[in-house]
């Protein structure tokens, strides 16, 4: 049985005979269903990230031979990340930071001599409390081990806190408007389908016309005439 004999007679009617009433319907329905997601991903609580840039940079900068040898061991990259795994350390943070979700990172940007510190947490005072006192107690040690580097911090810790997490206004718009749009289409693709089907199938009722077949002609022979026989005179 092909799917087309398997759709409901009344399903097919509705689509064919009222497909602007089908496809705001569908829009509807899944404008409706992003809506219900945006509302449940509303509740889970906020993230705020707070970030700090820090720059190594040659500690010495009185002779200018030693300091274009220092700059050329610092553009390899092996000192930033050196100093960013030491930095990146879980240990600066306080015992109840990490009892409450809060994510540090700490990673050497590529192609530079700066290093980025990044503090998650559930509000902006506490991302950017957490991010100072991890830099505060994790500069001293990783300037004891940085050599003839020096490590400076050169973006404040204080007001970077941003929100990474979108916000319910947001989350309504984008979820709300991308499911207008998809029922929307897929109502729209419907409406094709079914009106290419009903085309189909009528192309495939419609009776072809007989082939008009043509007597065969006879052709009837010609008479023969006889040629007349003199008659001999008495």
């Amino acid at each position: 049985m092909s799917e087309r004999s398997r759709t409901p007679a009344g399903v097919k009617l509705a689509v064919t005979n009222r497909p602007k009433t089908v496809i705001a319907a569908l829009a509807l329905v899944f404008m409706a269903v992003g809506l219900l997601a945006a509302f449940a991903l509303s509740l889970q609580p906020a993230k705020y990230q707070a970030t700090a840039t820090i720059a190594m940079t040659p500690e010495d900068r009185s002779d200018p031979v030693s300091e274009a040898g220092l700059w050329e061991v610092l553009s390899r990259g092996q000192a930033t990340r050196t100093s960013a795994l030491v930095l990146g350390s879980t240990r600066f943070l306080p015992s109840d930071a990490l009892k409450s979700g809060v994510v540090y990172e700490v990673g050497a940007v590529p192609e530079t001599t700066l290093i980025e510190a990044k503090v998650t947490a559930g509000s902006p005072a506490e991302a950017e409390a957490v991010l100072k006192n991890a830099l505060d107690a994790g500069l001293t040690t990783a300037q004891g081990i940085s050599g003839p580097f020096a490590l400076r911090v050169v973006t404040p810790v204080e007001g970077s806190a941003v929100r990474t997490s979108s916000s319910p206004k947001q989350l309504l718009i984008a979820l709300g408007g991308g499911g207008l749009v998809a029922g929307a289409g897929l109502g729209f693709v419907l409406v094709r389908v079914f009106r290419t089907n009903d085309t189909s199938d009528s192309d495939e009722k419609s009776p072809e016309p007989e082939p008009v077949v043509e007597a065969p002609q006879v052709k009837t022979p010609a008479a023969k005439t006889e040629a007349a026989i003199p008659t001999p005179s008495p």
